[in-house]
This record gives structure tokens, sequence and C-alpha cells, in this order.
């Protein structure tokens, strides 16, 4: 795939390829309402969780590194996030936090419905989702944190 178009693009069904989603992303996709870091990150997330709440029985790869939300992120200089110097290394330990919480290896294929109703059953608190999205910038604005109970 060229590194300048991005899985929706190349293949609009998402199918049979699995779609690759990093670790964190589970938990952003659930709360996401149309914020992003600008109008073509925004409008690529939604439709990202608009094919996957419309596709349950889609398969989701599980990542530790830039993903296909990532691809429209204005952050990502190649494979890495920019943001800030310590951004990649903070994200991926989110990532790694995730996973290591869901008990899943990375790389593992897991069909959406699946993987999201295991992460709300293992993330069901605001407790229990703090270490990932505790200085989160989007935390105050994210319905799935807001709606979790203290």
């Amino acid at each position: 795939m060229s590194k300048n178009k991005t899985q929706l693009e190349v293949n609009p069904n998402l199918s049979p390829d699995p779609v690759g989603i990093r670790g964190h992303h589970f938990l952003c996709m659930q709360g996401f309402q149309g914020y992003g870091y600008n109008q073509d990150f925004a409008l690529h997330m939604q439709k990202v969780v608009d094919f996957i709440i419309k596709n349950p029985p889609c398969k989701l790869e599980l990542l530790t590194e830039c993903d296909e939300l990532c691809s429209h992120c204005p952050h990502r200089e190649g494979e890495i996030c920019s943001k800030d110097p310590n951004a990649e290394e903070n994200i991926k330990k989110m990532d790694l936090l995730v996973l290591e919480k869901l008990d899943i290896q990375e790389g593992s294929k897991i069909q959406a419905r699946k993987i999201f109703e295991h992460v709300n059953n293992i993330f069901k608190t605001r407790e229990d989702v703090m270490e990932v999205c505790g200085n989160c910038l989007w935390r105050d604005k994210c319905l799935w944190f807001m709606g979790k109970p203290f």
C-alpha cells in the first residue's frame, strides 16, 4: 500500500484485510465526538469510527504503532508521532498498557464487536481508565470517559 493512501482509501470496504488500530484508540473511538488535531484528522476518524460501528464483524488488528487513525494526523512524521519529544514513547506505553490490561498480544486480529465488548468489560470505571486517559487532551470532552462511574 502506498504511504500516501490509507487503507480506507485503498479498500473502502476494509474487508477481508483487518484495519490496524493501536491499543489506546480502542478507548478513543468510543468517546469520539468530532474533535481532532485538525479537520482532516477529525473527518477521517469519523469515517473510520462510522465504518466500524456499521460493520461490527470486521476484523481489527491490535497495534502499538501508527495505525489507520494516525494516517491523517498532522503530528505524524513517517511512522512516528512528533507532537512533542516524548510523544512516541508515551503513546506506545499507553498502547502496551491497554493491551496488557486486555491480555491481548500485539498483532492479534479480532472482530470489532468482540474487542469493544472486551474493552468495556475491562475498563468499567474512571479509575480503570485513568492510567491510560489521565493526561488525554480530549478527556473532558470524551463521552465514553465522562460516562464512566467513579
